[in-house]
């Protein structure tokens, strides 16, 4: 019946909550910003809020460590393959995952840029797998950008709110993804920002402009209609390339991810449980309690446990539960680390059976994944 040998019916029991979906993808929030690995925890006060009221995910890993690499994994719910650049060429096949499954449920689907669409080949890539529109610096005022990323934050969120109005006055539901740039080089601040920062350091400013950015969207939000038959999520395509005890730094793969859903009451918590962008997809399914087709390699985070969660970075694989940090370096070496107090010591000859577990655990996924993408096993057979 499947095309795809990983094709699983999820069937919910009891009754749907279709649910508008936002989905926004950060540029280069690590979870340092938010007080992990001894980051400060006050330079992001409307995110750590937010995890207070929501879903917060605690251990949550990109797959990459690139833009295209969060994007896709988010979307998509694959993880990065090894000098692999997932969105460079369009497949003949369709992803069967969010975006056309959610389509498939007669969603209207939006992506918003902040940048040149054509950059990582996101604009001709995301249409052609499920988004009905993407915006991006061509349909935005030239006065609003301000630089080759584009349009500021606070803009595109404010520019998004009246599509998804149009939306919403159709009666439909909307899925609605953003891809945030400000914070990244060159560092701008708009002049139409009255909001004072407290630091002096401009790498520390715009992530609070950032934060403050995700405040003022969902203060807007809030005004709509729409706003409590809305799930939102919040998630990073990167983390950034603080401390450097291992040459994986985990704050390049530790990413926050957050769940709010005002209109479902759900009882604030935290989750401990490694996973990974690729996550994304099941879980807001199953907040949903929508049956459909999971013909990814993503797990419902809160009903199914992974033993690990992997991801790749240049040549190398990285692999790790809640107390071992695994390494594997495609040209030579590897290491096992107890990585909670980031402790350089190689415990790999101490532990071998947990390395090779490791090992085989992330193997097994990335190479399941590169045959089902070479042979474009997506979805169910046409």
């Amino acid at each position: 019946e499947y095309d795809s040998p990983i094709a699983r019916k999820v069937v919910a029991a009891g009754k749907e909550k279709k649910m508008n979906v936002v989905l926004v993808i950060m540029e280069g929030m690590s979870s340092f910003n938010m007080g992990k690995y001894g980051g400060r925890d006050t330079v992001t006060p409307v995110l750590t809020a937010l995890s207070k009221k929501g879903l917060y995910f605690e251990n949550i890993f990109s797959q990459g460590i690139h833009t295209f690499n969060g994007i896709y994994s988010s979307l998509f719910s694959y993880p990065s393959l090894l000098h692999k650049h997932s969105m460079r060429n369009i497949p003949a096949k369709q992803y069967y995952s969010m975006p056309l499954v959610l389509k498939k449920n007669n969603y209207e689907t939006r992506f918003f840029i902040t940048h040149d669409g054509q950059f990582d080949n996101a604009q001709g890539f995301l249409t052609a797998n499920g988004f009905d529109r993407v915006y991006a610096e061509s349909d935005y005022p030239k006065g609003k950008v301000l630089s080759t990323l584009g349009v500021p934050d606070d803009y595109l969120f404010d520019f998004s709110i009246s599509k998804l109005n149009e939306i919403a006055a159709t009666g439909k539901n909307f899925f609605a993804g953003y891809m945030t740039g400000s914070n990244h080089n060159p560092i701008i601040i708009p002049d139409w920002v009255t909001e004072k920062f407290s630091s002096g350091e401009d790498h520390i400013r715009i992530i609070q402009y950032s934060d403050w950015a995700i405040g003022e969207f969902l203060k807007n939000c809030s005004k709509q209609d729409w706003y409590n038959n809305t799930i939102f999520v919040f998630v990073s395509d990167h983390g950034a390339n603080w401390l450097h005890t291992y040459d994986m730094p985990l704050g390049f793969h530790h990413v926050p991810l957050i769940m709010y859903a005002p209109g479902l009451q759900l009882e604030p918590k935290s989750i401990y449980n490694p996973g990974g962008q690729l996550d994304i997809f099941p879980t807001v399914m199953g907040l949903m309690n929508m049956s459909y087709l999971n013909s990814t390699m993503g797990i419902d985070l809160l009903k199914e446990e992974r033993p690990y969660i992997y991801f790749t970075a240049g040549n190398k694989i990285g692999c790790l539960d809640k107390e071992y940090y695994f390494i594997h370096r495609k040209d030579g070496g590897e290491s096992l680390y107890k990585y909670e107090a980031l402790d350089p010591t190689n415990l790999l000859e101490k532990f071998p059976a947990k390395a090779d577990s490791m090992r085989n655990y992330a193997f097994s996924m990335l190479q399941a994944t590169q045959w089902l993408v070479e042979h474009q096993k997506f979805k169910k057979q046409d």
